[in-house]
């Protein structure tokens, strides 16, 4: 008898040696579904996070710190997540989460798992009509020059959004202008029709060269604008004022607007432990920007990274003292936690 024949599926399929946070392409997310392996840790983790996504009343932060060994599965546990709240691919991502606790021997002893079928058909319900966007990105493929998380997060979201993502006050203070004013669309039309711009894939060779011909169009959809203190800006960034309150400030008025107490923006963030390496600022400031969204975000934005380490881990290496206000701020955000280690 030939290998082939004695399993389920072809041996000469395509599997993905590695998860990459970014590759949404259409077989890509039909591999990394279907040959998902449902251990009972893994399924009691993924119903733990998306529990707490769904009961914001059941935690003060809104910190997810997913940690476990190298190989341990923790992107493709990400991602799962991802696949799970992302409208396209949510029903198949559940579909194939509830068939594998179908499978289980309920009457085996040795089995670990403590969330059932009923739970997860709830927690699908809640999620078939809550409203749900995310932004999935690895930290150390995005970061360019900027090794910050503030501006790391700002510029996705501002991508999430339809704006640019690598330039701020360009961002805020131009695209979100016209955004607001119900005539970016028509801005980036203008440019194209008169002088042959794409603003989508050109905006950064626009602004470098063409920046009076940009603000010429954007004055003309919009003449309350202000170009020349925006000229001023963009020509002097370092003088717009970027921060975590700012930030927290863009994610709570573009929530508010949502008006949906079911709305969730959730980030999932692969790799933080090795681009915040021994780097202490980095893990202050990201437990800064966690702080402030769980306060001024109604518990509807959530922030979940992934790690080597477990947090209290990461904390020791970087020498911050178990005794400190630092150590217990750090452990307070991530109040949600989960561990990947004996998967």
């Amino acid at each position: 008898m030939k290998l082939e024949k004695i399993y389920k599926r072809p041996i000469d399929r395509s599997i993905n040696p590695a998860v990459v946070a970014q590759d949404h392409k259409e077989e890509t997310i039909k591999v990394e579904i279907n040959e998902y392996v449902f251990t009972d840790e893994i399924i009691n983790n993924l119903y733990q996070f998306l529990n707490a996504i769904k009961n914001r009343t059941g935690v003060s932060k809104t910190g997810v710190w997913i940690n476990g060994y190298y190989g341990s599965g923790k992107s493709h546990f990400l991602k799962y997540v991802y696949y799970l709240l992302h409208p396209e691919t949510s029903e198949k991502a559940f579909e194939k989460l509830i068939q594998a606790i179908k499978d289980k021997d309920l009457f085996d002893s040795s089995s670990k798992l403590n969330v059932n079928n009923w739970e997860i058909a709830d927690l699908k319900r809640w999620y078939d009509d809550a409203e749900v966007e995310t932004i999935i990105f690895n930290a150390q493929d995005v970061t360019g020059a900027s090794k910050d998380f503030t501006r790391i997060f700002f510029n996705k979201f501002n991508e999430l959004r339809g704006y640019n993502s690598y330039n701020i006050p360009l961002a805020l203070l131009l695209e979100k202008y016209l955004d607001e004013r119900g005539v970016f669309n028509a801005f980036k039309k203008q440019l194209q029709e008169e002088e042959r711009f794409d603003w989508d894939a050109e905006a950064p060779d626009i602004v470098s060269n063409e920046l009076n011909t940009a603000l010429r169009v954007a004055k003309s959809v919009a003449p309350t604008l202000d170009t020349e203190a925006l000229r001023f800006t963009l020509l002097n960034p370092e003088t717009y004022l970027i921060n975590i309150e700012n930030f927290a400030g863009e994610i709570r008025e573009y929530i508010q607007k949502k008006d949906n107490d079911n709305y969730r923006l959730v980030f999932l963030v692969d790799e933080v432990s090795q681009f915040i390496n021994l780097n202490r600022d980095l893990l202050l400031d990201l437990q800064s920007i966690i702080e402030r969204i769980s306060e001024q975000c109604n518990r509807q934005a959530w922030i979940a990274c992934t790690a080597q380490q477990t947090i209290d881990s990461l904390a020791d290496d970087l020498n911050i003292q178990k005794t400190s206000d630092e150590y217990g701020k750090i452990m307070g955000r991530f109040e949600t936690r989960v561990s990947l280690e004996s998967t």
